[in-house]
C-alpha cells in the first residue's frame, strides 16, 4: 500500500527590512530583518534545521510505510510521521512555511492510515 505521495520541500532564504515582528521569538523592531516567512537572523538557522530534521524523518517514514508488509512496523512509522508532523505544525499555525504539503495534511493523513491499521489489525485478530 503506498500512503502519502508527497514530495517534502523546503523554503529558501531571502531577507525584507522594516518594522516588523519575528513570527518564532516575537521580537519587534523597525530594523529587524526577517525572511520572507517573517523569521529574524537568530531564528532562521534555528527552525531551518528543525524543518530539515523533521522532514528528512518524515520522508524516510514514508518510505518505510509505504514498503513494510508487517503491520505494528507501519504503525510504528506512522507514528513517527505523526509526531514530526505535529511539530512542524506549530509552525504552520504561526504562519511560518515548513513543508508542502503543510503538516496539517499530513496529520490528517496519519490519522486515517492509524485508523485503517486498526481495521486491519482487528480483522487480522479475528481470523487467527
Amino acid at each position: 500500500m503506498n500512503y502519502l505521495q508527497y514530495n517534502i520541500f523546503y523554503w529558501h532564504h531571502s531577507e525584507r527590512t522594516g518594522l516588523a515582528r519575528c513570527r518564532n521569538c516575537s521580537q519587534f523592531s523597525f530594523f529587524l530583518k526577517v525572511n520572507h516567512n517573517g523569521l529574524c537572523d537568530k531564528c532562521v538557522p534555528i527552525i531551518e534545521n528543525i524543518v530539515l530534521s523533521c522532514a528528512r524523518i518524515m520522508k524516510e517514514s514514508l518510505n518505510f510505510l509505504n514498503k513494510s508488509e508487517d503491520l505494528q512496523t507501519r504503525l510504528t512509522y506512522c507514528n513517527l510521521l505523526f509526531k514530526n508532523a505535529l511539530r512542524l505544525e506549530e509552525y504552520e499555525k504561526k504562519g511560518i512555511q515548513t513543508i508542502k504539503p503543510h503538516p496539517s495534511i499530513f496529520i490528517e493523513e496519519c490519522q486515517k492510515i492509524k485508523k485503517e491499521l486498526h481495521h486491519v489489525s482487528l480483522k487480522e485478530e479475528r481470523i487467527s
